[in-house]
């Protein structure tokens, strides 16, 4: 089935990016024009709310219109603080122009099979003054490192040497992070994580690695 998105006020470098994106990356999203009179559904409708002035009037008609399945903030102005009140106002998701092309790919995919969508851009530092993601929902740092790779697609191996602890600590922290998120397999896993905002570890955490390590073993 093909995804049909449209992008409404981008600049054309931003339009350009995510038409050849699409056309490299995935082949099921192809790009239209809302513009034109007619029947066929719109899956995602990309706005950019930053600096407009009538946005709020822009949304409502985009929401009231039966040819939009969902509207969809993709920004360069991105405030992660802000995301609930997108979520709010009617949004289904709330994305970053700074994506990765698969986490872009992703996260469409992710807001056209009914979820709502927060994806920041990755920064340099993934500890902030409110932790790491994942930790308001009682998640541990490591299960939030763990899942994060897990949305990557790394295998349980590969997870292993990315943060240097053993398969079966790997494991570990993978029943415990499920029980916490409530989720019963890889695949949902992966859509909890898209969802929320978890992404790849820039860098494994150094001694704390080495220290789980040992205390697994």
């Amino acid at each position: 089935m093909t995804i049909r998105i449209a992008l409404i006020n981008h600049d054309e470098v931003v339009v350009l990016g995510v038409a050849t994106m699409m056309a490299r990356h995935a082949r099921d999203i192809s790009l239209t024009d809302l513009r034109g009179d007619f029947e066929e559904t719109v899956d995602l409708v990309l706005l950019d709310p930053a600096g407009m002035s009538d946005e709020p009037k822009l949304l409502a008609q985009l929401l009231a219109d039966r040819r939009v399945r969902h509207v969809v903030a993709l920004t360069g102005d991105f405030e992660p603080m802000a995301a609930d009140a997108f979520f709010a106002r009617g949004y289904d998701g709330y994305l970053s122009t700074g994506l990765s092309t698969h986490e872009l790919i992703d996260s469409l995919r992710a807001v056209c099979d009914g979820l709502r969508v927060l994806a920041p851009v990755p920064d340099d530092d993934r500890i902030t003054e409110k932790g790491w993601p994942g930790r308001e929902h009682g998640l541990t740092e490591r299960e939030a490192d763990v899942l994060s790779l897990i949305a990557g697609g790394l295998s349980n191996k590969e997870i292993a040497e990315q943060l240097g602890i053993t398969v079966n600590s790997v494991k570990s922290y993978i029943r415990g992070a499920y029980r916490t998120i409530d989720v019963d397999s890889r695949t949902k896993a992966v859509l909890w994580s898209i969802t929320h905002g978890l992404r790849t570890p820039t860098v494994a955490h150094g001694a704390r690695s080495g220290e789980a390590g040992t205390r697994a073993g």
